[in-house]
C-alpha cells in the first residue's frame, strides 16, 4: 500500500479552520451514518429506507437534506483529482482551492511540482476519496513531527 507524506504545518491550517462554530458539510462517509438524521433513520429522497427502496427494486441514496447539520463530525478528506491533497469539510462560498486550504501531498502540488501528475499517479492509480483520522493529526503533532503520513487505501467504493 502506498503513502503520501504532507508538512504537518498544512495540515495544522486546515484544523484552525474546522475550529469554533462553524458550518460544515457531510461527506460520502457522513451521509451512511444513521446517528446524524432525525430518529437515526436513514432516507431517500422519496423518504424510502434502504429496504423499501430495494423491495421496489430501485436503488438507494440517503437524501442528504436530511442530516442535522449541528451533527456532522469535523472531517479531512484526501483527494487526487488536482494532484494529491487534504481538504477539510468546512462549509464556504469558496471552494478549498480558491481559500486556500489545502494541503498537497510531497510531489503532488500542480502549482509547485514539475512532475506532480506522474507522482501523484503513481502512489494514486485510482480515484481516492479517503477520509484522514483527525486523530492521526493529533498523534504527529503530540509526536513533535514535521510530516503527516497517510496511508492510500483502496479507491473509495461508496462514491460510485
Amino acid at each position: 500500500m502506498a503513502a503520501a507524506v504532507f508538512n504537518l504545518s498544512d495540515i495544522n491550517n486546515l484544523m484552525r479552520e474546522l475550529q469554533g462554530d462553524v458550518v460544515l458539510y457531510p461527506t460520502i462517509e457522513h451521509i451512511f451514518m444513521e446517528s446524524l438524521y432525525p430518529d437515526g433513520i436513514i432516507l431517500d429522497a422519496h423518504g424510502r429506507t434502504k429496504a423499501q427502496a430495494e423491495a421496489a427494486e430501485e436503488k438507494f441514496w440517503p437524501d442528504s437534506s436530511r442530516i442535522i447539520s449541528s451533527k456532522i463530525p469535523r472531517a479531512l478528506l484526501m483527494k487526487n483529482d488536482k494532484g494529491l491533497y487534504i481538504c477539510n469539510n468546512l462549509k464556504d462560498e469558496l471552494t478549498p482551492f480558491r481559500r486556500g486550504a489545502i494541503a498537497f501531498a510531497k510531489g503532488c502540488n500542480p502549482i509547485s511540482d514539475d512532475n506532480w501528475a506522474k507522482y501523484t499517479r503513481q502512489i494514486a492509480p485510482g480515484e481516492v476519496i479517503q477520509m484522514v483520522p483527525i486523530a492521526d493529526v493529533v498523534a504527529a503533532i503530540r509526536a513533535k513531527s514535521d510530516t503527516l503520513v497517510v496511508e492510500i487505501g483502496q479507491p473509495n467504493q461508496s462514491a460510485a
